[in-house]
């Protein structure tokens, strides 16, 4: 569900609500207080997609949108946020609002109202909004931060079974399912990592055999817990600068009960209540609305 029943904004105008991700691109479209259309588009990028604001320009003008609002990863400072709005605005005679997309998952999360969402796929961030103040924590990238996130899981898991070659105590059933979920050899995978060092997908594509390999395996188990503490601590840094804010995770990783149950355990988590993309329709309400005051 995008929004549940009777949280979808009832505007004077049509509202085009966009979650952009690595993966893909979910659209919703609202009008007259009500969901009338969805959309699953290519992934976006406001740094590795290189006309990614014509994109959108041509989407709010072929959905007849008033309003865009955009969840967009890559986008770091508010003024690349509203840069990118403004060169929407200007392609497209339309009003659009850009923020980054675990922002729009926190709206919808809690469906405009305070609190932190902690967002955990491919790489993980926590951010919160307290109504007045807001504050985020991690989403430093793969090789600065994303700790918990389905690039450290599988880095994890590679770097147990390298030190089970090493000698090292571990898992020799972490390390076939490493081999196995990689479809290489260890040594291969290692140098396709270094020949690919951008290609997060080499790593992250192991996430699921690790988190489901953790219900029977002491070492999986342990760094799938690892990755719920480290997620859960993202929500902590937060609470420790707005207050005792609710906690919302969403992202793929979470999609692995044993991940959730140990992130979920350390700071009360809950279940969002709506999706990032009913998020998106939230904030081009409130765009709409201050363009016409």
């Amino acid at each position: 569900m995008v929004l549940p029943d009777g949280a979808v904004p009832v505007v004077a105008g049509r509202l085009v609500g966009v979650d952009a991700g690595g993966r893909s691109t979910r659209v919703a479209i609202a009008e007259g207080g009500r969901i009338i259309g969805w959309r699953q588009l290519p992934p976006m990028n406001a740094v590795l997609t290189p006309d990614v604001a014509e994109r959108l320009a041509a989407l709010v003008v072929e959905e007849r949108g008033d309003v865009m609002g955009v969840g967009m990863p890559g986008v770091r400072t508010d003024e690349r946020a509203q840069q990118l709005a403004s060169d929407v605005a200007a392609q497209s005679g339309r009003v659009a609002t850009v923020v980054v997309d675990a922002e729009i998952a926190r709206l919808g999360a809690f469906l405009g109202g305070p609190g932190i969402i902690v967002a955990a796929g491919t790489g993980s961030v926590a951010i919160g909004s307290d109504g007045e103040r807001s504050a985020r924590a991690g989403g430093h990238g793969f090789l600065l931060g994303d700790d918990g996130g389905a690039y450290w899981i599988g880095r994890e898991a590679v770097r147990s079974a390298l030190r089970l070659r090493d000698g090292v105590p571990g898992s020799e059933r972490l390390a076939q399912v490493v081999q196995a979920a990689s479809g290489v050899s260890t040594e291969e995978l290692v140098g396709l990592v270094y020949q690919h060092a951008t290609d997060r997908s080499l790593l992250a594509r192991l996430a699921p055999a690790v988190t489901e390999l953790a219900r029977t395996d002491a070492v999986a188990a342990t760094i799938v817990d690892e990755a719920g503490r480290r997620l859960a601590e993202l929500a902590e840094h937060v609470r420790a600068r707005l207050g005792p804010l609710p906690v919302a995770g969403i992202g793929g990783v979470f999609s692995a009960d044993l991940v959730w149950d140990a992130f979920a355990a350390r700071c009360g988590a809950q279940r969002p209540l709506g999706r990032p993309e009913g998020g998106a329709l939230l904030l081009a309400a409130a765009a709409l609305g201050s363009c016409r005051r």
